[in-house]
């Protein structure tokens, strides 16, 4: 039996108030009269958020609302609530919490760190948590761009495709200026081997917009997954000039230099990308291919020993 929806609106609020916490310090506390919770490293903010078959985790002595009516109840005529107002009159919940959760939707702020929430959920792999957030977030709009977005996110991520196209289609329909989640359409047209498709949204966003370094770059994968080398190359030089401190844009220019025999272009951004994200196996392993080219197996071997450490850490 699912939680009431008192139970879930109020682990929504908690988990605003303890992101918001997180942001900035104890003044989103104070606004909402909670204690902060004493958070550890290691535990995420979205991990309030309680599984909908069990107690919410910061629950303490609070118990379920009940769901039948006791026959001393019925003798007496009092009505038992089913509906979330009987928080009010639950152990540890103060009335005046209850009274108001049973309507009270999230605001604007709280719908954006729900998002945030979301997003690090699904980004630790953590998918289904992220689902959960996202409709936490879409019970109260329907039509929030960034919750369906991050919804097709984790649909993606769990292996439904289809379902992660539908939403993103739903976003674009209703904003066709949404770039965000075009590029993420395009990404996924892209992955599932519909490059036109893909393309045609990529080349879109240019037209509008030629300096967008993240459109440049996916356009520049979509073509080199066809195996069109040396026509991803311009596209992917573009979106370093416009975002030198994307490591997957270095690593996507890498890879396309060492397939048109660049081999100097292919060193330096592979050699980029590294000093962007030290902890890159694939960066790692990528020096090591193109050392090899450049005949210095020495210097290739000890990058492949460093893209090994780091794959099995």
């Amino acid at each position: 039996m699912t939680a009431p929806h008192w139970r879930r609106r109020l682990r929504r609020r908690r988990l605003a108030v303890e992101l918001a916490a997180r942001a900035n310090e104890s003044e989103a506390t104070a606004e909402y009269g909670f204690e902060q919770a004493a958070t550890d490293p290691a535990t995420l903010p979205f991990q309030l958020v309680a599984d909908e078959r069990g107690a919410a985790p910061w629950a303490g002595e609070a118990k379920a609302a009940p769901t039948k009516a006791s026959p001393e109840s019925t003798q007496s005529g009092d009505a038992v609530a089913t509906d979330g107002t009987a928080a009010a009159s639950q152990p540890g919940i103060p009335q005046e919490a209850g009274a108001g959760l049973a309507t009270a939707q999230p605001t604007a702020r709280e719908r954006e760190l729900l998002c945030r929430a979301a997003e690090e959920a699904i980004e630790r792999g953590d998918w289904r948590r992220g689902e959960a957030i996202c409709r936490e977030v879409l019970e109260a709009d329907r039509d929030h761009p960034e919750a369906r977005r991050l919804l097709a996110l984790a649909y993606e991520r769990g292996g439904d495709r289809e379902r992660a196209l539908g939403e993103l289609n739903k976003v674009i329909a209703r904003d066709g200026e949404d770039v965000r989640a075009r590029i993420a359409r395009a990404a996924l047209l892209g992955r599932r081997g519909r490059y036109a498709e893909a393309e045609q949204d990529l080349r879109l966003i240019l037209e509008r917009n030629p300096a967008h370094a993240e459109a440049c770059h996916q356009l520049g994968i979509v073509i080199a997954r066809k195996a069109r080398w040396k026509d991803a190359v311009p596209h992917l030089r573009r979106a370093v000039e416009l975002d030198a401190g994307c490591a997957e844009a270095h690593l996507s220019l890498a890879e396309a230099l060492n397939h048109v025999d660049d081999l100097a272009g292919a060193l330096q951004a592979y050699q980029r990308a590294a000093e962007l994200r030290p902890t890159s196996a694939k960066a790692l392993y990528g020096l090591g291919i193109v050392l090899d080219r450049l005949n210095r197996p020495a210097d290739a071997a000890v990058m492949y020993r460093r893209s090994r450490e780091i794959g099995t850490a």
